[in-house]
């Protein structure tokens, strides 16, 4: 709890993922539980549950995410009435599953980038070399302020100010500094594995 305290306020969504490459049985990754949370006190009730189920199955790896960024619900709701709206040109059976399935509607549509309510970068680094992550954080940092560094399953992220990857002399257009780091714009802490 108190590792991600900062990370707790405002609208977050967090979930239960299992994850393909664990074992997943689907073709994407299984989120097996979305929890909406507006502040620091249900966030920890959602954690708290999600905890729970994931302590009920051990012999599944489970992972659970959160939103970086708070997330703006005035832009989700207008997510959501668009897709509503692109939703009265479908067909019936498109029409009607658009509704069945509305709350993980909402939840994509509060997931979108353009309902971000802050932008947060995560490098995430898929390396436990000690040596090798100090240096990538002092490229980062170079053009960056550190907001938060924490271990991972497979080596660490660091969550930073947003900036120019550009600046990064071994950036590629594919998101990638090196072979095993990536910087995601949008993503989602890892709080359980």
């Amino acid at each position: 709890m108190d590792e991600f305290k900062d990370f707790t306020d405002g609208t977050r969504v967090l979930f239960l993922i299992h994850r393909t490459k664990e074992g997943a049985k689907c073709r994407r990754n299984n989120k097996m539980r979305k929890l909406i949370s507006s502040n620091t006190e249900e966030f920890n009730k959602c954690l708290f549950e999600l905890l729970d189920i994931k302590d009920r199955y051990p012999e599944m790896p489970l992972r659970i995410y959160s939103s970086v960024n708070k997330r703006n619900i005035s832009k989700a709701i207008r997510n959501l009435k668009e897709a509503q709206l692109a939703n009265e040109y479908q067909n019936n059976e498109a029409y009607e599953q658009f509704y069945k399935d509305i709350k993980n509607k909402w939840i994509s549509s509060l997931m979108r980038p353009s309902s971000r309510a802050e932008t947060q970068f995560i490098i995430d680094i898929d390396n436990e070399n000690e040596d090798y992550v100090a240096s990538i954080e002092k490229e980062v940092l170079e053009h960056t302020m550190l907001i938060k560094k924490y271990k991972t399953k497979n080596g660490y992220h660091l969550i930073v100010k947003p900036f120019n990857p550009n600046l990064i002399k071994s950036y590629t257009k594919d998101g990638h500094i090196y072979n095993d780091v990536s910087i995601k714009v949008d993503a989602l802490i890892l709080l359980d594995y």
